[in-house]
């Protein structure tokens, strides 16, 4: 297999543009008698010209015959009457700027922080955020020196593969293919310097934990290799500012893997891609097989790592997948679940709607705040292409987005008809366990002529819309599926008004449409122009938009008229849509804030508001619209999440991170044949699986916070928190932490980015 890593990145900084390439590999040579010439896993120096300022102009007027080719929180409203069986674990929906007057009858759902016990097939996706589970010990005067039965046949770079590394630390993964029956393994890995500590999830650390020669032996349930190759994931940290330590020699069941070849020049993997893939077995051990590894460059000057931020949201977001999982799923803890989705909830007759994405911690899938979701995710992957791409996570940007979008195509068989919740929302709170275990009734309820709902219709016409725009020039064919689709969606909400959660009843208690459907209309509307430049829509997106009324005060998954705002005024450039975008950021700029700074809306889940209308004074910001205050602004608000206010409030991520959100599946024993019920949820234990990336509900007012499971309020985790946070991340990203003098300015459309420092 030959193996070409081409990746011609342009950085924007201090007003030069800076151009460069990454230095491409040719075709992988098994290695015979010496190790194989590494590719160099450096840039070469950037080639600087002054860089010229191009300003956002609203997107062009002309109405194409064709479509182009290119192209939020939830509280209950009451109580069920009769109550559960057993606690509930997800609260009924109420008006989002409000508190609910009573408590909710279900807890929602979050992430855990303990390091997974994955199954080695899967790296992983961050540095754990607690200790293993042995304890260190003194390291030995002298390191164990491993028995190795022949001679080193290769260098260790070609069977470690690097997902991630900072400025103390380095993350990857080795692939083992072994030739024969294995029962029972060890594995020895040797530096060539200290190691402070290392660590891995799939395997038993033989003490000591710091040194520079590590044994690993397996665990109960992989001492057989359930797959191959076998994939086992660790860590290692190092002290800041030294030199970072190289693996010099592994064994396997004392047969050499490596060593006596030259060291890695970048750590203990390559740095730039997958190692080798094809080639003839060695005699001497097991094959070793790396796979692509995802690397994360960081954001070089800045005080938090964006790109990492970036990496471990989108893993929330895999996190989250309902239906058949793919062979690249990177969330070792999860596996397929709801396979027989769904029964229509009136025919009772069986439709295909696996896949989508469940909602929070809970396995319900409810259309509406996922189809907000996906458009705020697609929206930023296409304002902040750049981040994303220099962060190398746009094609996992892209799986996050599609998977969703796949879904929406699955729930729409027919013009008028939608399918927008999968799963009896009373029903499935009332237990806690694994959706992979689950065997309860699986209803869908859908949207029709007879019984409309416009803004469910209307936000996933939003959503497909967004993507068509995103997968234009990497997929037009899907572009277009996404597209028709979205025409069909917009037409069903604009002719069959009503609200979606008057037709699906269910939904009424966990995702009531307070805000009603204009504003969807208008938002979707907005966005069918945006996809395919016919000014029928946007004289449909202006007439809606005129009938709003009321004040604005939140851009969540209930209200899009914010969102609304800035995106006509992203595409007209008409006064009237910038100073209706700058009153709101203006408003969240004066609003009350906690004593460490924290933009203060409402007490459940505070910090999704804040970063929802973060990433809109950031769109605003790009527009010309208050650039350095609002850049600032945001720069203050997501770094208070990201641990301004002394802890992380991401999963796995900063100092201190929740170890205890309000999840069922990452609550659950990382044992499969364990059994997984209200005991785990009443345990003040750290939940055993960690629920990378994902932002919890947050602290009180002030800054007050319980890392408790059962407080559901700030523990709480759903897709609609992570999508606007995410976006304003990877707007922050093309700053790389440093004020701004000369904030850069976009044509989104275009994919047309400058970036000024």
């Amino acid at each position: 297999m030959d193996l070409h890593f081409h990746s011609d990145r342009t950085k924007h900084s201090k007003g030069f543009t800076c151009t460069y390439e990454r230095v491409t590999g040719g075709p992988y040579v098994p290695p015979t008698t010496a190790a194989p010439t590494a590719v160099p896993t450096t840039d070469p120096p950037p080639t600087c010209v002054p860089a010229t300022i191009k300003p956002e102009t609203p997107s062009p007027t002309p109405a194409p015959t064709q479509p182009p080719t290119n192209p939020p929180t939830q509280p209950p409203t009451q109580p069920p009457t009769q109550p559960p069986t057993q606690p509930p674990t997800k609260p009924p929906t109420q008006p989002p700027t409000q508190p609910p007057t009573q408590p909710p009858t279900q807890p929602p759902t979050q992430p855990p922080t303990q390091p997974p016990t994955q199954p080695p097939t899967q790296p992983p996706t961050q540095p754990p955020t607690q200790p293993p589970t042995q304890p260190p010990t003194q390291p030995p005067t002298q390191p164990p020196t491993p028995a190795p039965t022949g001679p080193p046949t290769t260098s260790c770079d070609s069977i470690v593969v690097k997902t991630n590394d900072w400025n103390s630390g380095w993350q990857g993964h080795m692939l083992l293919s072994p030739t024969g029956a294995v029962d029972g393994w060890t594995v020895t890995i040797t530096f060539d310097s200290y190691v402070d500590k290392f660590e891995v999830y799939t395997a038993y650390i033989v003490p000591p934990e710091s040194g520079t020669s590590f044994t690993i032996k397996n665990k109960e349930w992989n001492a057989i290799p359930g797959s191959i190759p076998m994939k086992i994931d660790f860590l290692y940290r190092f002290k800041e500012g030294s030199p970072l330590p190289k693996i010099v020699s592994m064994t396997f069941n004392n047969e050499n893997l490596c060593g006596g070849g030259p060291a890695p020049t970048s750590g203990p993997g390559p740095t730039d891609g997958p190692g080798p893939t094809d080639g003839p077995a060695t005699t001497n051990g097991p094959v070793v097989t790396p796979d692509p590894g995802v690397t994360s460059p960081g954001c070089e000057g800045g005080k938090y790592n964006y790109y990492e931020v970036l990496h471990k949201s989108l893993l929330f977001y895999e996190a989250q997948r309902s239906g058949p999982l793919p062979s690249s799923n990177r969330v070792p803890w999860r596996g397929d679940s709801a396979l027989g989705d769904a029964k229509d909830a009136v025919t009772d007759a069986q439709i295909d709607l696996t896949g989508g994405y469940y909602d929070a911690g809970d396995h319900v899938k409810f259309g509406f705040p996922m189809a907000g979701s996906i458009t705020v995710l697609a929206w930023g992957a296409i304002a902040y292409k750049d981040a994303y791409e220099q962060a190398g996570e746009m094609s996992y940007m892209k799986e996050a987005v599609k998977w969703g979008t796949d879904y929406f195509i699955k729930a729409h068989p027919e013009a008028n008809v939608f399918y927008g919740q999968v799963g009896d929302g009373h029903v499935d709170h009332a237990s806690w366990g694994r959706p992979e275990d689950m065997t309860m009734s699986r209803p869908a309820y859908k949207i029709t002529t007879a019984n409309p709902g416009s803004d469910l219709a209307g936000e996933t016409a939003a959503a497909l819309a967004a993507a068509s725009i995103l997968f234009a020039d990497s997929d037009p064919t899907y572009s277009a599926v996404c597209l028709q689709h979205a025409r069909e969606l917009y037409d069903f909400a604009n002719n069959y008004q009503g609200k979606y959660s008057d037709s699906i009843t269910d939904a009424a208690s966990f995702y009531r449409s307070w805000s009603g459907f204009k504003d969807e209309l208008a938002w979707s509307a907005a966005w069918m122009y945006y996809a395919t430049k016919e000014n029928t829509y946007l004289t449909d997106a202006e007439s809606h938009y005129n009938g709003l009324t009321g004040a604005v005060v939140e851009f969540s998954w209930d209200d899009k008229t914010a969102g609304a705002r800035a995106l006509l005024a992203q595409l007209t450039g008409k006064a009237k849509y910038k100073s209706a975008i700058k009153e709101f950021c203006d408003l969240y700029l004066s609003k009350k804030k906690t004593p460490l700074g924290l933009t203060w809306h409402s007490q459940w889940g505070p910090l999704r508001y804040t970063a929802n209308a973060v990433f809109l004074c950031l769109r605003a910001a790009d527009m010309g619209i208050e650039t350095q205050t609002y850049y600032d602004y945001a720069k203050s608000q997501i770094h208070y999440m990201l641990g301004d206010n002394g802890r992380s409030f991401v999963v796995g991520y900063g100092a201190n991170p929740p170890q205890r959100p309000h999840h069922r599946a990452a609550s659950c024993p990382t044992n499969p044949a364990s059994s997984c019920d209200w005991a785990q949820y009443h345990t003040s234990d750290p939940n055993p699986n960690v629920l990378v990336g994902a932002l919890v509900g947050g602290p009180g007012e002030n800054d007050d916070y319980d890392d408790d499971r059962m407080d559901y309020i700030s523990n709480e985790v759903t897709t609609d928190y992570n999508a606007a946070f995410q976006g304003a991340v990877a707007a922050l990203a093309n700053t790389c932490g440093e004020s701004i003098t000369n904030i850069r300015t976009r044509t989104s459309h275009n994919n047309e980015t400058c970036c000024y420092q």
